[in-house]
């Protein structure tokens, strides 16, 4: 039996500060961020709101109150954030950006409903433009579901689209985007005016329902003439109410006006698939967004396209990006932000596990009418970006303050300056995983031959504490999505450091369907769950076995959660399941044919199965279900009650077969959790039980309290 000495254990991770991107104020001195950090002892939690010193590094308490929402920068040294209060109404405050300016904020309006995102945007003489989300009611006004009147039945009734989105029902009002006009009052304080108009009043469309729990973009941005956002058709086919397209709206009459005219669509030609990441440039002057050419979600590329919205609207460019040995670059942008100078464009996107910012020079060849082709540059190479910001309004600015993380560093505020792509840290979380034991050097990858001779990536942790002349069990960990990758990235789900401190050589491949190798390999994966993506873990296994001679494959564990719990259910009716002492699958796929029951049926389709009904032996190929008979390995099953991407009869049939079958099995259960297992206390008990579990079977002794 292995005896290991831990350094960084579940509780460690549990109880490690965690915080948000910080965003700099328009001089680029200060950025605010969120701090919070779980008390496992008194089962606490603390949240603090951060002022961040960039010259320096030092940082300073705004607040510990925990009802401030979306707090952003009205200028270089005042804040504008929002508190819903118990009746549904949200209040907006403004304070200065020191240490007792919260206490000395004061009250700048009452907006009556509750709001979710909101931007602010500096307008002429002291006075502000504020866009925000909201609930609409029938007649397009603000809807307060606090105040409005109750019904004495619970009924739900549905007559098209989806009844419900990752953890919650829909509600029968739809998200709208309003703005108003802030402005100077008689005693020198900004005040809301309290007129508020609705972006969508009668057009047809309403903003998407995002996940929550994906920590997604803002689906709208803001400047002194226009907005640009993206919206799906309240009516018409399936696939019209869950695509979303562009649209931009003309402010020619200021925030204290409604809009001249409704929403244009500036969807490109020939472009079918979602839009995201609406951005306009500092100056408002250029717009640019996201596209997909085909109606495939997630597992379709992005496209860039920008135009000018005062001419006319016309159709939109998109920029054609080429690598620089002349091919087309392969890769499909996550986010875009425009240089203040109107002059550079950043992107981010994953390339080879990690997600990586480029930068795109454009001079004066975007107002051309003719196509241009621009060579993107990268601008970081290891970990993964997860906020880019300008450190300054100035022109010739050329730093960016970047928000980053990896599998050992918890969150890095660095700067960046693009001329010579050298970076400073500014404040390191974790400094770089010493704080938890951790280093770079236990961080390895590796490439295998695949299916049809494709080399396909996997990252190798070891642990801390890994000899030379050793050798340690296997734990293979098989991602989501299928349409995801393992990248270089700090979590608190499924970190991978947490199992290789166990005592585990962690293997986690990025097989056929991962992002960030090109879009032919993500392609690759439709219609084919269970085949392809099952050859390239197998190849793996065998890679890992006949090469790392310190990795005892006798001993090795599998687990998986979404699509890594299917492949999970999938590897246990196949010969490969022999390989594994057990499998751990969480939220897992049961039955291709119950994914009808998700949140989003749409996907399915676009998976290259056809409709059910219509493909019925295309879909069987693929379903584990159909497999159960030849079940033998013992199986963690975990799945959650609100989980509505994969419903909670997946894993209850998979633990049901189990039992039946007589297979040593388990089930785990929370009420409260949806397809994340996130509450402080729950994921304690999900890291405790899965590692305990685990060790078990590889007869590994760790320390778990």
């Amino acid at each position: 039996m292995t005896i290991i000495n831990h350094r960084f254990t579940p509780e460690a991770l549990i109880s490690a500060p965690r915080r948000s991107s910080a965003v700099p104020n328009a001089n680029g001195t200060q950025a605010i961020y969120t701090l919070t950090k779980y008390h496992i002892q008194d089962h606490h939690l603390a949240t603090e709101i951060r002022i961040l010193n960039l010259e320096n590094g030092q940082s300073f308490v705004f607040t510990h109150d925990e009802t401030v929402k979306g707090l952003t920068w009205l200028d270089s040294d005042r804040l504008l954030w929002a508190k819903k209060l118990e009746d549904g109404t949200s209040q907006l405050w403004i304070g200065r950006s020191q240490c007792e300016g919260y206490k000395a904020a004061y009250l700048a309006g009452s907006i009556p409903a509750p709001i979710e995102s909101f931007k602010v945007k500096p307008l002429e003489r002291e006075s502000f433009g504020i866009a925000f989300i909201a609930q609409t009611t029938a007649s397009g006004g603000l809807h307060n579901p606090v105040s409005a009147p109750k019904s004495n039945s619970s009924a739900r009734e549905y007559h098209k689209g989806v009844a419900r989105y990752w953890d919650r029902y829909l509600p029968p009002q739809k998200l709208s985007l309003f703005y108003t006009f802030m402005s100077l009052s008689s005693d020198s304080k900004v005040q809301v005016t309290g007129t508020y108009f609705n972006v969508l009043l009668n057009s047809g469309l309403e903003f998407p329902v995002s996940d929550p729990d994906f920590n997604q973009k803002v689906p709208f941005d803001i400047s002194s003439k226009s907005l640009i956002f993206v919206a799906l058709k309240s009516k018409g086919d399936d696939r019209q109410r869950t695509t979303t397209r562009p649209y931009v709206v003309s402010l020619d009459r200021g925030y204290s006006n409604p809009p001249s005219s409704g929403p244009s669509n500036i969807t490109p030609a020939d472009f079918d698939g979602p839009a995201s990441s609406p951005i306009l440039s500092l100056d408002g002057s250029t717009a640019s967004f996201l596209i997909q050419k085909t109606p495939y979600g997630a597992s379709g590329r992005n496209h860039i396209f920008c135009l000018v919205p005062s001419k006319d609207l016309p159709q939109p460019s998109e920029l054609l990006l080429k690598a620089e040995n002349g091919e087309t670059w392969d890769l499909s942008p996550e986010s875009i932000k425009w240089a203040n100078s109107n002059d550079e464009l950043y992107l981010v996107a994953e390339e080879e596990a990690r997600s990586r910012l480029f930068k795109i020079e454009l001079g004066d060849l975007l107002r051309s009418d003719k196509p241009s082709v621009y060579i993107p540059v990268r601008l970081t190479s290891n970990g993964s970006v997860l906020g880019v910001h300008m450190t300054s309004a100035s022109p010739k600015e050329r730093r960016l303050f970047l928000n980053t993380s990896s599998f050992v560093e918890i969150s890095n505020f660095e700067m960046l300056c693009t001329a010579s792509q050298r970076s400073t840290s500014v404040s390191s979380l974790s400094d770089r995983g010493s704080k938890f034991g951790l280093s770079q050097s236990q961080i390895g990858e590796f490439y295998f031959k695949g299916n049809d001779g494709h080399n396909v990536h996997s990252w190798i942790i070891k642990p801390s504490f890994f000899e030379q002349g050793k050798t340690y069990p296997l734990a293979f960990i098989v991602h989501g999505g299928p349409v995801s990758a393992w990248t270089e990235n700090w979590s608190t789900r499924w970190n991978l450091p947490v199992f290789a401190e166990q005592g585990y050589i962690v293997v986690a491949p990025n097989p056929t369907g991962s992002t960030g190798f090109g879009q032919d390999f993500v392609d690759a994966i439709r219609g084919e769950w269970g085949h392809k993506c099952y050859i390239d873990l197998v190849k793996c296994f065998e890679h890992v076995k006949e090469n790392m001679l310190f990795v005892d494959t006798t001993r090795a564990v599998a687990l998986g959660a979404s699509f890594g719990g299917y492949m999970m259910n999938w590897i246990a009716g196949q010969p490969f399941a022999k390989k594994f002492k057990t499998l751990v699958v969480h939220d897992g796929i049961w039955s291709l044919s119950t994914l009808y029951a998700s949140d989003i049926p749409s996907t399915l389709k676009q998976e290259r199965w056809g409709d059910l009904w219509d493909n019925q032996t295309h879909w069987d190929r693929s379903d584990p279900s159909r497999f159960t008979k030849n079940w033998t390995q013992p199986m963690l099953v975990i799945h959650s009650d609100n989980d509505y991407r994969c419903n909670i009869s997946h894993g209850l049939a998979t633990y049901n077969v189990c039992q039946q079958k007589g297979i040593e099995s388990c089930f785990l259960n929370f009420p409260n959790e949806n397809h994340f297992v996130l509450k402080h206390e729950n994921s304690l008990y999900w890291h405790r039980t899965v590692l305990g579990w685990i060790n078990r079977f590889a007869d590994v002794e760790g320390t778990l309290h």
